[in-house]
């Protein structure tokens, strides 16, 4: 039937771009579409029957609504009476007319209209009106809390049904119990509901006087009974009488019920849809643009039930915020990510019922326009949202909150996990929860649960936060910045040292208490002195060749303080276990490493690093030859790392570095790149970038030892690659070199520097074959380079000392490299000497790297507590101790992580030409050490001459 022509006229009313859409608006989106010739009857048809355009989504989320509805109306009726209940008559006692069947007839037949006193249980249970749009469960519990918490009627809810027009013309009502509600079905729900309630307490024993009100208020419901044409507009009646709501505002109709309505028009017209045609079925008097609005606020927020649920909710409490389409649309059009979406509904209807969000959003407060920096509370929600997400992943795997204990952090990522997960430990301002939860809680574990809160969930540093959007800043930045709330993170650092402080040295007087107990072997146990670690040892080795012999008790207890402090640092920051040949042993290892669960993102970056001259020793010649590639090692590894990121293999982390070093092999870099394999040995997707590594020639020689005289082949340039998911240049940011001249988007890093075997870590040949295990590996053929008169030197003495790692990468080039490519964290196929995880523990930054063997891991741990000492006594260090350096020399007794390119070669042990006198050959070490590097094969060449006079 066409509207009639004052109906029509009214509909056609623009919806407004700006303006929230009126109520005259909202008849043109909910009016039944013009017959006229025009249009495609099927189309018609199929917008009459609703079936084809109902919303499958709406339908759904209704279902469980309509059962829970039939079974409360089942319930009350069983309960409420002994016979059929439909049949009940209305009371006669009522201030209302009963329902009268002749009455009404005449009534509708002259006036269209009757008002009367009805059966509720005569209304159709199952029928909906507007099938497609979703019913708010908000709005049932809002009617049901302020009508129906004790008996009550339905007087207030102005219940309306509809009569058809053949019906009355034929003079006939519609049976009992399937009277067409045209009024908001949740009125009616909510009744019944509360109805039901008290039949359950009847059916379990209670007295029945109170169900006995209920029916009588059932028997008792005023209604307003109509003439309508048909289907199309009952659906238009039900919508209007929505749109004309003002008494019971959170019955009226909301912008999602336009929403839905528009696009359940659309989706009825399947593949006859367009724009125009949806336009002409209102009339043509929708804009294009509330289409476009409509469609992306449906695609990114109603079809999602978590999100639809909260704005329906957020509908149900009053007055939304967000009252008009285009609200929705500046919420939506702010992200493309559900996650993100998802977080903006939520935490601002959180806010509000918080309290924190109070009054009328507007669009223009929404989106920042002509704000400062054009940023608005959408961007200020999503920025808590990057606080959130950091505060419970990276906060706690790379800054010092790491150091807290694991109860700690993991009732941290449980209670921050969701708004839900929040309220329900925490509660609301006006009803707050039990929080005994964290009783015993650390001081600086509640003012961390603090920060976070009201950084995330509070409004309290707000105004810093909306700083630090408009200036871009990462999170970790933001809590650094000279603001209230950076005075709130620098006050939790500071209670966290304190008890970490407290902490480590009650460990470690109970540790060495403990070990001193129970040790008889030990000489220094057996005498009644402490017990005294390796790296302890090495330490103070290292000191008293400087400074002279220390006795003082004070001082050594002084540096079993900080040997403390260094072996915590260490554990803090670096995680070592021995290589398994199994995916999924390494991939277990992985599960418990802190940098493994570090994920980059924007200009961070995970470095995966790659040097097989760390995977072993070559047998022959080792201070010039690397072991042989070990491809099982490599793959095994690689696809490790993978798996650890990506459970089916199938592509690499976007921000993961792969840093490959070819230690002057080139013939293996195709060979590295074909191990970046799927489990079914496909190629995965990647992108390679070379940068060359220069280093200084004689610094090269000297850690060479033996190499040809004027050589025109000698090789210093050595060849890094750089393996990303993404193009390099499109995905690395550009920064300039930390360390070295030249930015990352270069391809050299150079000249660098590389210590003299003096000052590397050495030990016995005997005790290397122990750390090395079955990875020290023979290699056949001639050593390139080697002179003619030095073959054969692997036959060295067992008790010769010599470096541990021959082709250690300097702790220069380790710090280059994490600053260079902004790295977050690193996980290293070969932990070797320790460097890089002595460069992650200075930068405190999470590193996991794999040892040879249980040996290799043992010692390399005191190797890096030593070094971590020594660069306690050098005034440029970030672990400098001040007290500890006073009472052994300061900066002459330590070491320092001065960049070695910046350093001359004298100080590195380097003798150079010019000050040597030699010309390339290495000099003699033999007698005294006048500050050049002793070579080990020299030492052999000195004491086979010292025998062989003997032996003459």
């Amino acid at each position: 039937m066409a509207p009639k022509k004052a109906a029509a006229k009214r509909g056609a009313e623009l919806l407004p771009e700006t303006a929230e859409p009126k109520a005259k608006a909202a008849k043109a989106a909910a009016k039944t579409p013009k017959a006229n010739g025009s249009q495609d009857p099927a189309l018609m048809a199929n917008l009459a029957s609703g079936s084809p355009g109902v919303s499958s989504q709406a339908l759904c989320l209704n279902g469980g609504v309509w059962a829970k509805h039939a079974e409360n109306v089942r319930r009350f009726k069983e309960q409420a009476v002994s016979e059929d209940a439909v049949q009940l008559r209305p009371n006669t006692h009522s201030f209302g007319q009963p329902f009268d069947e002749k009455a009404a007839l005449e009534s509708l037949k002259r006036e269209g209209k009757y008002l009367c006193i009805m059966n509720a249980l005569w209304l159709d249970q199952s029928w909906s009106a507007t099938p497609q749009i979703p019913i708010s469960q908000g709005a049932i519990d809002q009617v049901k809390s302020h009508w129906f918490s004790t008996p009550n009627g339905l007087d207030q809810q102005q219940v309306t049904v509809g009569f058809l027009r053949r019906e009355v013309d034929s003079k006939t009502v519609p049976g009992f119990g399937t009277w067409k509600r045209l009024s908001a079905e949740e009125s009616i729900i909510a009744f019944f509901e509360a109805a039901a309630a008290e039949a359950q307490k009847v059916e379990a024993g209670a007295v029945g006087d109170q169900l006995q009100e209920w029916l009588g208020h059932c028997l008792s419901c005023p209604v307003l009974i109509r003439v309508v044409a048909d289907s199309q507009e009952m659906e238009w009646v039900a919508q209007q009488l929505r749109e004309d709501q003002t008494q019971l505002s959170f019955l009226a109709r909301t912008p999602t019920r336009r929403v839905f309505d528009v696009m359940q028009k659309r989706e009825a017209m399947g593949v006859a849809y367009t724009p125009e045609a949806l336009l002409q079925l209102y009339d043509e008097k929708l804009k294009f643009r509330f289409l476009g609005h409509s469609s992306m606020v449906m695609d990114r927020a109603l079809r999602h039930d978590a999100i639809l649920q909260v704005i329906l909710a957020e509908e149900a409490c009053g007055k939304s915020l967000w009252d008009s389409v285009s609200k929705l649309h500046a919420m939506v059009s702010k992200s493309t990510r559900f996650e993100e979406v998802a977080w903006l509904f939520t935490h601002m209807h959180d806010s509000k019922l918080a309290g924190l969000l109070e009054g009328e959003v507007s669009v223009r407060q929404l989106t920042g326009q002509g704000a400062t920096g054009g940023k608005g509370l959408c961007d200020l929600v999503l920025y808590k949202m990057r606080l959130r997400d950091y505060f419970i992943s990276d906060f706690l795997l790379s800054t010092e909150a790491k150091e807290m204990p694991e109860k700690y952090r993991q009732a941290l990522k449980d209670l921050f996990a969701s708004h839900e997960a929040f309220r329900r430990k925490v509660g609301f301002p006006d009803s707050p929860a039990d929080l005994s939860w964290k009783a015993g809680w650390s001081r600086s574990a509640d003012h961390v649960m603090q920060l976070i809160q009201e950084s995330v969930f509070g409004t309290v540093f707000d105004d810093n936060l909306k700083a630090a959007v408009v200036a871009g800043k990462a999170p970790l930045d933001a809590l650094t910045m000279d603001t209230k709330l950076g005075e709130c993170y620098k006050e939790f650092q500071q209670l966290l040292r304190q008890e970490l402080d407290e902490a480590r040295a009650e460990a470690s007087a109970a540790a060495r208490a403990e070990a001193q107990q129970g040790t008889t072997q030990d000489p220094e146990a057996q005498e009644g002195l402490p017990v005294r670690s390796a790296a302890f040892k090495a330490f103070l080795g290292d000191v008293q060749a400087k400074i002279g012999e220390i006795k003082n008790e004070e001082t050594l207890a002084q540096i079993q303080y900080f040997e403390d402090k260094a072996r915590n640092l260490m554990a803090s920051n670096v995680q070592l276990f021995v290589f398994q040949p199994s995916e999924n042993e390494l991939c277990a290892y992985f599960d418990k490493a802190a940098a493994c669960q570090v994920r980059g993102g924007g200009n961070q970056w995970v470095g995966i690093l790659l040097d097989p001259a760390q995977w072993g020793e070559a047998v022959t010649n080792p201070h010039i030859r690397v072991c042989p590639l070990n491809q099982q090692y490599l793959k095994t590894f690689l696809a490790s790392v993978v798996k650890s990121r990506d459970k089916q293999q199938l592509t690499l982390h976007h921000r993961d570095l792969f840093i490959y070093f070819d230690s002057f092999l080139p013939g293996n870099l195709n060979k590295v790149l074909g191990s970046f394999q799927t489990p079914a040995g496909d190629a995965l997707n990647k992108n390679s970038f070379g940068v060359f590594i220069s280093y200084d020639e004689e610094s090269l020689k000297q850690r060479r030892q033996y190499i040809k005289a004027n050589s025109t082949t000698f090789q210093q340039v050595e060849l890094m690659t750089l393996v990303t998911a993404e193009n390099f240049g499109d995905a690395m940011t550009k920064t300039n070199r930390k360390i070295y001249k030249g930015t990352n988007f270069g391809n050299k890093i150079g000249d660098v520097l590389l210590e003299s075997p003096k000052l590397l870590w050495s030990m016995a040949l005997k005790d290397k074959i122990t750390l090395f295990g079955k990875y020290r590996v023979s290699v056949g053929g001639r050593t390139t380079g080697e002179a003619e008169s030095h073959r054969g030197v692997s036959n060295r003495k067992l008790n010769t000392e010599e470096p541990v790692f021959w082709h250690s990468r300097p702790l220069s080039l380790c710090l280059e490299l994490l600053a260079s490519y902004n790295l977050a964290a690193v996980v290293d196929a070969g932990a070797g000497d320790g460097n890089m995880a002595l460069a992650c523990a200075l930068s405190r930054m999470p590193y996991c790297g794999l040892c040879l063997t249980e040996d290799h891991l043992t010692q390399v741990q005191d190797r890096i507590v030593t070094e971590i000492m020594l660069r306690m006594l050098s005034s440029s260090e970030s672990v400098f101790e001040p007290k500890l350096a006073a009472s052994l020399g300061g900066d002459r007794a330590g070491r320092s992580s001065q960049p070695s390119g910046a350093r001359t070669a004298e100080q590195q042990g380097v003798s150079h030409p010019a000050s040597s006198g030699t010309t390339g050959n290495p000099p003699n070490t033999s007698g005294n050490d006048s500050g050049t590097a002793a070579s080990v094969l020299n030492e052999f060449r000195a004491q086979l001459a010292s025998l062989q006079q003997q032996g003459q």
